[in-house]
């Protein structure tokens, strides 16, 4: 139980920097793209399809892991705070 309660944490960390990340680059693409010679976005773009793709098996294995004990682990993580800082540093609080 505790493998898994500190697996998806650790899940859901990386998914909420993942996805900060993937949504600066949506609100950037659709609104300051035009400034930037389509060809050299083509390999940003496809970068962030791929970490967009990243972040979906991110979230399907933190699904997985509350398939597997769904009443101990969503209780637990209803009960536990996660904090980002500004620099990355990461504690949670159970």
């Amino acid at each position: 139980m505790r493998w898994n309660l500190e697996s998806t944490i650790n899940l859901r960390i990386l998914g909420k920097k993942l996805s900060d990340t993937v949504g600066a680059w949506n609100s950037f693409a659709r609104k300051e793209i035009d400034y930037f010679d389509d060809e050299t976005m083509i390999p940003v773009e496809m970068i962030f399809r791929k970490l967009k793709d990243h972040l979906q098996k991110l979230r399907d294995l933190e699904m997985e892991l509350n398939k597997d004990n769904p009443d101990g682990v969503s209780s637990l993580l209803s009960c536990c705070e996660i904090r980002v800082g500004l620099l990355g540093e990461v504690e949670y609080y159970c």
